[in-house]
This record gives structure tokens, C-alpha cells and sequence, in this order.
């Protein structure tokens, strides 16, 4: 919301069609040319995508008119629609669930640059409690966590800092100016106070978002304290927790609160546990995603 507030800069809510989409960018492509009614038939196949509100009729023109021949440049241009339907120049992509797809997105598309907003993952793991889906106990929430944040570093790393950057959530909250210029200057995009006036088109947003539940904050300016281990994580919770994921936390910046940590029978039981529900989220989703829904344009 802060960055889509920019007079310049469009910022797509969660698309995630480039983490199914290009690990097989090879599938569109083909003898000098782009086979468009498959790549259409793929992005519209994402819901999250359809929430943009691009005419499928309107992309299609526009990559058959401009002589698009592979997935780098329909991508481009399916960004540049959408920033063109909120009448600014420039184009940004707020999908978290990117941290683990890095390497391919930015060897395809190799402008792009990276902001990781790292935020301690106690805090993280009650706010997934809070919703009904995602990670659904505090072993799941630190095994996700652990695995997000670490791979994201890992794949920063071999980027380099021209390309990559992490920031941490909590020092957004105490200084958002700062931080926000810090990002800015990173992403060579000159910073406008009225980023930072973001709350008045929050409505929007939330009539257009999947789930606004989750996102009710956004009527507020940054707040402290919305969410808060330390007075809401039980004893045994913040031990689990930091005997799975106490070490990410650290390399974070993040120090450890617990005198105990569970027991390693204990985190190699919730493991297990964990790597199975993750078989099944993956089985659910291929079996029961929903395929888009045909209208006029097809």
C-alpha cells in the first residue's frame, strides 16, 4: 500500500503467477515465436490474477500487436497493462510467496530488483494462527518461517546487493520515513511524503482483495504492538518455536527469549508432521484449484 501510493508506481497485489508460471517459460516459447493462447490459458488459470482486472482480450491484443516471441517480454507487457490501468509508468509485485522462486524470476527478468521485509517469525507464526489457512500450529509457522527467510538469503546472496535487499518489518513500524526512503533510494525511485498517506485508499483495496480479513490494519498508519510474542506466545510455544528456528532467528538479528528449547525428539516429530502437510496443501491444490471461469472473451 505504502509503494503503491507512489505517483509512479503500480504495485500488483499477490498475482503469483511467476512462481507456476516460470520454471517452464520454455513450455511458451517455440520456433521465433510466443504461443499466446497457452500463456493466456495459464496466467487466467491463476485466480490471484484474475483479481487484477485485466481483460484477457486486451492482453491478448497486446501481445499479438506488439510481436511478442518469448515469456521475458509477455510478462513485461502484462505489467505494463496493469500499471497503465492505474495510470502510472512504472510496476511493481507484492507476492511473498516469490521468496522461494527467486533465482529463476530474476534470471528471466534480470531489471528486476528485490525488497525482502524480514519480521520475526514468533510474531509471524501468531499472525498465520489468527487465519484459517497457511501454517496451522506454532511447529508449522517455524518451519515455514525458517524455510522462507532462509532461502530468500541464500538466493539474495548470489544476487548481489545491486538486485536484492532485505529490511526488517519492525523497523518499518518504528520509522516508516526512513525505512520507506531507504527502500526508495535502493530502488532508484524518488520518495514522495504521500506514500506514506496510504490508509485513504485502503477501502479500495480491501473491497478488491481475496481475503480482507486479513488485511483490516491497512485502515490504520503502521502501529506497534498489533501482534506481540512476548505477551501472546505461551512458554511452551516460544520454546518449539526457537529449538526449530531459534538459529534463523538469530542470523536475522533477532535474539533468542527462550531458557529451553523443546527437546529434539520433539522437533523431529513436528518435522514430520510438517513435510506431510505439505504433501497434502501440494495434492489439494493441483486437485481442487479452480479453473477460470469463461466469459465472453473466452
Amino acid at each position: 500500500m505504502i509503494f503503491g501510493s507512489h505517483p509512479d508506481l503500480a504495485i500488483a497485489h499477490e498475482p503469483r503467477f511467476l512462481a507456476t508460471m516460470a520454471s517452464k517459460h520454455a513450455q511458451y516459447e517455440g520456433k521465433g515465436r510466443l504461443d499466446v493462447d497457452r500463456f493466456l490459458a495459464d496466467l487466467y488459470s491463476v485466480g490471484n490474477f484474475r483479481r487484477l482486472g485485466l481483460p484477457k482480450s486486451d492482453v491478448k491484443a497486446a501481445l499479438e500487436t506488439g510481436g511478442v516471441t518469448n515469456f521475458s517480454d509477455a510478462v513485461r507487457v502484462v505489467f505494463e497493462l496493469y500499471a497503465q490501468s492505474k495510470g502510472k509508468p512504472l510496476y511493481g509485485d507484492k507476492t511473498p510467496l516469490y521468496i522461494t522462486f527467486l533465482e529463476p524470476i530474476a534470471e528471466l527478468l534480470p531489471e528486476t530488483r528485490f525488497v525482502h521485509l524480514v519480521r520475526d517469525g514468533r510474531d509471524v507464526t501468531l499472525a498465520y494462527l489468527e487465519r484459517d489457512k497457511g501454517p496451522a500450529t506454532v511447529a508449522e509457522g517455524a518451519f515455514h518461517w525458517r524455510l522462507r527467510v532462509t532461502r530468500g538469503r541464500e538466493s539474495g546472496q548470489m544476487l548481489g546487493e545491486g538486485r536484492y535487499r532485505e529490511f526488517h518489518y519492525e523497523d518499518l513500524i518504528d520509522d516508516p520515513e526512513r525505512v520507506v526512503r531507504q527502500i526508495c533510494e535502493f530502488l532508484d525511485l524518488e520518495f514522495q511524503p504521500s506514500m506514506l498517506d496510504y490508509t485513504g485508499t485502503s477501502e479500495t483495496f480491501l473491497t478488491e482483495a481475496k481475503n480482507p480479513d486479513d488485511h483490516q490494519h491497512l485502515t490504520m498508519a503502521p502501529t506497534k504492538g498489533l501482534i506481540d510474542w512476548r505477551s501472546e506466545m505461551t512458554a511452551k510455544d516460544l520454546a518449539l518455536f526457537e529449538a526449530i528456528a531459534g538459529d534463523a532467528l538469530e542470523k536475522h538479528g533477532y535474539a533468542r527469549a527462550s531458557a529451553r528449547p523443546s527437546s529434539r525428539p520433539v522437533v523431529w516429530w513436528e518435522w514430520a508432521r510438517w513435510q506431510t502437510r505439505r504433501v497434502m496443501w501440494r495434492i489439494k491444490w493441483i486437485l481442487f484449484r479452480k479453473p477460470p471461469k469463461r466469459g465472453p472473451e473466452g
